[in-house]
C-alpha cells in the first residue's frame, strides 16, 4: 500500500455511514473503492460488524420491541459534578459519549413508542429511543420533561424529515459543553430518501457518560447548515437560558429550519 493511500484512510464517521448504507454518489464510490483496496479499512469494517453483533447479543431486537409495552421511568439521583467523555468502542477515542453502531433492525423498530413522537411542520419530528443492556424496557423520551437514564442505558436518535432535506444533531451538557453528534464537523447531512414519510434512525447509538442533565438537539433544515455555526448557536442558547440546559428548547439557526429537543438525566 502506498504512503498516499495510508494517509487517506476513510474517516470514522464516513466508514460508519458507508456500512449503514447512507453514502451516495461519488462519495459512496470513493469509500467503497478505498475499502476494496485497503486491508486496514476492511479490517475496520469487520470490527464494526463484530461490534454490532456483540451489541445485538446483549440487547436483542425482540426485547427492544417487547419492552415498549412495559416501559417505566427509573428515577436516578441528581448529580452535582458532571463529567463528559466520548468513546468509540472499537477505535477507543476519548471524548463525550460512547458510540455503538446499530444496523437496520433498530432503525426499523416496530410497534410504535409508548409516548408520542414530536411531529410538526410537514410531518417533521424526532424520536429518542432508550434501551438498557439487560432485560430492561425500551422507551421513548418525551419533550415534556427530562428523562432519567439508568446505568448502561443507550440512546438512539430518530428523525422524520417531513419537508426538510438536511439533518444535524448535537448535545449540550449541564456545564454548557456542546458536542456535535451527527455529523461531527462540516455541514449537516442529507436526510435519507425515505425520511420524509417515516422515522429513520442515525447510525450510532449513544451511551452518555458522566452525570447530570444533557439536552439532545436535532436540527432539520431545508439547506445545509455549518456545524460550527450551529454549535455557536447552541452555546448562545445555553447562556440565554440562564445556563440551565433543561431550558434549552430551540436554536436560532434561521427561518428554514426546525429544532427538536430531548433532555436526559444521566445517573
Amino acid at each position: 500500500m502506498s504512503a498516499e493511500s495510508v494517509a487517506t484512510h476513510v474517516g470514522e464517521l464516513t466508514l460508519r455511514r458507508l456500512r449503514a448504507g447512507e453514502l451516495e454518489g461519488a462519495e459512496a464510490a470513493r469509500a467503497k473503492a478505498h475499502t476494496e483496496d485497503c486491508g486496514h479499512c476492511r479490517a475496520r469494517l469487520r470490527a464494526l460488524d463484530e461490534e454490532q453483533r456483540s451489541f445485538e447479543q446483549t440487547i436483542s431486537f425482540e426485547r427492544f420491541q417487547a419492552g415498549v409495552t412495559r416501559a417505566t421511568r427509573q428515577p436516578s439521583p441528581a448529580a452535582t459534578t458532571p463529567k463528559a467523555r466520548w468513546l468509540y468502542p472499537v477505535m477507543a477515542m476519548a471524548a463525550m459519549v460512547a458510540l455503538v453502531v446499530l444496523g437496520e433492525p433498530m432503525a426499523d423498530l416496530l410497534g410504535g413508542p409508548e409516548r408520542p413522537i414530536t411531529r410538526l411542520k410537514g410531518g417533521a419530528g424526532i424520536d429518542v429511543r432508550i434501551a438498557s443492556g439487560n432485560d430492561g424496557p425500551q422507551r421513548s423520551a418525551t419533550a415534556d420533561a427530562p428523562e432519567p437514564l439508568g446505568p448502561g442505558e443507550r440512546v438512539r436518535i430518530g428523525y422524520q424529515a417531513g419537508e426538510h432535506s438536511y439533518v444535524l444533531a448535537l448535545s449540550i451538557d449541564q456545564n454548557g459543553v456542546v458536542t456535535p453528534l451527527y455529523p461531527e464537523s462540516g455541514q449537516s447531512l442529507p436526510v435519507q430518501s425515505t425520511a420524509s414519510e417515516r422515522m429513520e434512525y442515525l447510525p450510532d447509538s449513544l451511551e452518555f457518560t458522566g452525570a447530570g442533565a444533557e439536552t439532545v438537539l436535532v436540527v432539520l433544515s431545508d439547506t445545509p447548515l455549518d456545524v460550527a455555526e450551529v454549535r455557536a448557536a447552541a452555546e448562545r442558547a445555553f447562556e440565554e437560558a440562564g445556563r440551565d440546559v433543561t431550558r434549552v428548547r430551540t436554536l436560532d439557526v434561521g427561518p428554514h429550519a426546525e429544532v427538536f429537543h430531548r433532555t436526559v438525566l444521566k445517573p
